[in-house]
């Protein structure tokens, strides 16, 4: 099947997700150039090699990520979106029984294993500049805005609010639907576990969850409640056990969507070298930094579950 195919279906819609850049950019593209049909039929005795050989081809590839190849953990996550994508057209997922998947995928982690995604922090101009370039009338725009002045507010992980793949949310861990509130001027965000708290004894646990206030800034566009509000009436009413944010679509949303969908933000008025110098990490960083300098320092670190 040619590209051509699918321009116009579903999977290419003009506001990329996850799944889409892994199927038009990366899976058919290689279909075609080897001359296979990228929806493997149930039982096709090849379907591991195939899969191997472009999950290899992917993070070797030095025409991507600035003559890097694409990291592997993009490409975990892209293996699962085209698996997922497979079974909607019909088939088994591809790399059902397939034998020593798992070795082989970690013995790739282990060759391609490089330092972790940019921890520097996100100026504080840059974040109140990708605020107001953010359209009320946008569902991604709003959702990104929601998530992103949580995490600066609250200081959390970028664990805490989403998860890497749709199937590993965690609902010890990522935000619920039952675990955002709103009161008259504040909204009330329920931190599940962190890495560095598995077994959720740090201060201010009930049941399992933190509660972190994070308090309204009338009258600016920083105000985080003003942009939960706006997702709300867009994303509609969830029900207890729901991930909370969710793409318009209705899919879980997924850290590498967040991650990209800021850098495309920040696109909009910095290079795009610059804008992809930043990670998710870098909100937590400035908000620490701007926290601190308020009366009582030690209300940032506990704010956010500094160790130190």
């Amino acid at each position: 099947m040619r590209i051509s195919h699918f321009k116009n279906s579903k999977f290419s819609k003009s506001s990329e997700s996850s799944m889409d850049t892994a199927v038009n950019l990366h899976w058919i593209p290689w279909c075609e150039l080897w001359d296979i049909d990228p929806i493997i039929q149930s039982g096709d005795p090849d379907r591991g090699g195939i899969f191997a050989s472009w999950f290899v081809d992917m993070v070797d590839d030095t025409v991507k990520n600035k003559g890097k190849g694409l990291r592997f953990s993009t490409v975990s996550g892209y293996a699962w979106a085209i698996r997922e994508w497979i079974k909607k057209q019909g088939q088994l997922d591809p790399l059902e029984a397939v034998h020593d998947w798992e070795h082989f995928v970690s013995g790739v982690e282990i060759e391609t294993w490089e330092e972790s995604e940019p921890r520097k922090e996100i100026p504080f101009q840059v974040i109140t500049a990708a605020i107001c370039s953010c359209d009320p009338e946008c569902y991604m725009d709003c959702l990104f805005c929601t998530v992103f002045l949580m995490m600066f507010y609250t200081m959390n992980r970028s664990e805490y609010p989403v998860p890497k793949t749709a199937d590993s949310f965690d609902n010890t861990q990522h935000t619920r639907w039952e675990d955002v509130k709103a009161d008259e001027d504040s909204t009330l965000w329920g931190v599940g576990k962190i890495k560095q708290d598995r077994r959720r004894k740090r201060l201010g646990i009930i049941q399992g969850r933190k509660t972190t206030i994070v308090g309204d800034v009338k009258g600016s566009v920083m105000n985080l409640k003003l942009w939960l509000s706006r997702y709300l009436s867009k994303r509609g009413k969830g029900n207890d056990g729901d991930p909370f944010f969710i793409e318009e679509d209705g899919r879980t949303l997924t850290y590498g969507v967040l991650l990209s969908y800021m850098r495309e933000v920040f696109a909009r008025f910095l290079s795009q070298d610059e804008a992809d110098s930043y990670a998710l990490h870098g909100v937590r960083v400035a908000g620490y930094n701007c926290a601190r300098l308020g009366k009582d320092p030690e209300l940032a670190q506990l704010q956010g579950d500094w160790g130190s």
